[in-house]
């Protein structure tokens, strides 16, 4: 019965990370310093993201008018830009990351047998 919450523990975790942030379900499990390492490349990667975002938008070619904007808004984040897809690359590797971490966490506790 200790494998069965042990296992449901990490499904929480992995729950968490998969659908809230990555970093969550470390927080859950009581890893704290790998969690805070985690959110806090998550927010390193927002920020990178907005200065790229920033950087790929020109304030003069903004249209006025609300359906050529969103037109223009959908063509920048179609995923067609070098800077979106660098993006996607890195939340793609933290949630990686974060999950991998977490299953060979739950492994590892069911092989050593820990409650």
């Amino acid at each position: 019965m200790d494998k069965f919450f042990t296992i449901l523990k990490y499904a929480g975790a992995l729950f968490l990370t998969f659908f809230v942030i990555p970093g969550m379900g470390h927080l859950l499990l009581a890893k704290f310093k790998k969690a805070f390492i985690i959110l806090g490349a998550v927010v390193l990667v927002i920020i990178i993201s907005s200065i790229f975002l920033m950087m790929s938008v020109d304030a003069n070619t903004i249209p006025k008018d609300y359906p050529a904007l969103r037109e223009y808004a959908s063509k920048i984040l179609s995923g067609d830009s070098i800077n979106i897809t660098f993006i996607y690359i890195l939340m793609a590797a933290l949630w990686s990351y974060s999950a991998a971490d977490i299953i060979f966490m739950m492994i590892k506790e069911i092989r050593d047998g820990k409650k």
